[in-house]
């Protein structure tokens, strides 16, 4: 009928909770939102943030956890693109830090935190263990699923910003910030070390 089923508040001043699309395993909700740093009690461009990930339950809209990431200054687009949720790790990366993080989906427990170029803002991709993604500094990055090593990186001279990339066969396809789809192949990501 139409009826809002349930609602899920998150603390005051809470920001961008609509900006990220969620993932979602069937029962419990992904995704993150930033939030203000004291004496600042809402989000203001260029202030202090904290970037923070939770889950949901699905059922009823219950939190699971809710977990601080980063701090860093507030960008004036706080956009990012939907997290990869795969083997039970939740991966997202930050638009207010240079990072890429693994989350344990069920415990909300941070497996590891890589830093990058630049802030991640885009999707990312798994393929046998190894996932891959851009940031804001032109890199794109093959990195062990599980333990967060490098295992190589490729410095392409744009930005990537808010998208998700594919792959399509051994290619990765990604949108850039300089208008164009870039697509290479998985083992020169590997086997960079720029």
């Amino acid at each position: 009928d139409g009826s809002v089923i349930w609602r899920s508040a998150f603390s005051k001043g809470a920001s961008g909770i609509g900006d990220c699309p969620p993932v979602s395993d069937g029962t419990r909700i992904f995704c993150d939102y930033v939030s203000p740093v004291l004496p600042d009690t809402s989000t203001v461009i260029g202030n202090l943030t904290v970037e923070r990930a939770y889950a949901l339950r699905v059922s009823d809209g219950a939190p699971l956890w809710d977990v601080a990431l980063d701090s860093g200054s507030l960008p004036e687009r706080n956009e990012a693109a939907i997290p990869l949720l795969a083997g039970g790790l939740l991966y997202l990366g930050s638009a207010i830090a240079p990072a890429m993080h693994a989350i344990d989906a069920s415990t909300g427990v941070l497996a590891w935190e890589m830093p990058t170029h630049g802030a991640v803002k885009g999707g990312v991709v798994d393929v046998d263990g190894i996932v891959y993604f851009g940031d804001l500094g032109g890199y794109l990055w093959a990195v062990d699923a599980k333990t967060g090593q490098l295992i190589g990186d490729k410095f392409m001279r744009t930005g990537f910003n808010v998208g998700s990339p594919i792959v399509y066969g051994k290619t990765l396809i990604i949108g850039s910030d300089s208008g164009s789809v870039i697509a290479v192949p998985l083992q020169a990501i590997r086997t960079g070390h720029d």
